[in-house]
């Protein structure tokens, strides 16, 4: 599992630490997401406020299934139980989607199928998209 490591008190990493401590699962925050997402089956994106989603885009193409609050454009996105989920920012519940993303191989597999899907639309669509979003992450 990969979160976004950022020092801004509304991308909510201490939100993610106590819900990993409940799910009792590791997770590697990330300054660089473009290498991480390239490993992960996770990706969780907790925030408060979210435009675009930018992360969560980039999570897809990448292939990790995304597990992301439920704000701003972020629905727009993760189609809640077809390519991640959505949560609120409570630990507890956060917690419970991880361990439902780990443990439950078939809604992970259906979500990976429909991520791949969305990742060859996204590509053959708008050729070029990852590019400015890869450079935006590693700055």
């Amino acid at each position: 599992i990969v979160a976004l490591d950022s020092d801004d008190p509304g991308k909510c990493k201490q939100i993610v630490e106590q819900a990993a401590a409940i799910a009792n699962t590791p997770v590697r925050f990330s300054k660089n997401l473009v290498q991480d997402l390239q490993t992960a089956a996770v990706f969780v994106y907790i925030t408060e406020l979210e435009g675009l989603g930018s992360a969560a885009l980039l999570a897809m193409a990448s292939g990790a299934v995304v597990l992301a609050s439920r704000v701003g454009g972020l629905p727009e996105i993760v189609e809640d139980g077809i390519t991640g989920l959505l949560t609120t920012n409570d630990p507890a519940t956060i917690a419970q989607g991880i361990a439902r993303l780990l443990n439950d191989p078939v809604l992970a597999r259906l979500q990976s199928v429909e991520v791949a899907r969305l990742r060859s639309m996204l590509e053959v669509l708008i050729p070029g998209l990852s590019e400015p979003t890869l450079q935006l992450q590693t700055m």
